[in-house]
């Protein structure tokens, strides 16, 4: 509607048939009304398409705030390694929801490096025992 209200609507994909000269009322609503879903569909396929864009471009913003707390994260030394653990693994499940691809080799490195000290023993038997 708005295509036909701002006289562009001719440049809108498939338009319509043009209409004889002088067609009966009759046929001249029909014609009508078939623009109007047309553009009425045209109208919501780039709703469609521009929603798209926007919830791919949030979605980016969103795993690069996600991404920033899985880098910055660490163990604290009042943590228990259960609940380091935990968020670990709620961020790399909001990282994969957003579309990025994490591999449990990269996992297991920051759930190794994110551990305290009094770890170290652990953490350099695993990595030597892999």
């Amino acid at each position: 509607m708005i295509f036909v209200v701002h006289d562009v609507y001719e440049h809108v994909p498939n338009g319509g048939e043009p209409l004889h000269a002088n067609p009966p009322d009759a046929q001249r609503n029909t014609h009508k009304d078939a623009k109007k879903k047309k553009t009425i569909r045209h109208c919501f396929s780039f709703i469609n398409m521009f929603m798209q864009m926007c919830f791919s471009k949030v979605k980016k913003v969103k795993l690069q705030a996600i991404k920033r707390q899985y880098e910055l994260m660490e163990m604290m030394n009042e943590d228990k390694y259960v609940d380091c653990f935990v968020r670990l693994v709620t961020l790399t499940n909001q990282m994969k929801n957003c579309g990025e691809e994490m591999r449990l080799v990269v996992i297991m490195k920051k759930v190794l490096s994110t551990l305290t000290s009094q770890f170290d023993l652990i953490v350099v038997t695993i990595e030597e025992t892999k």
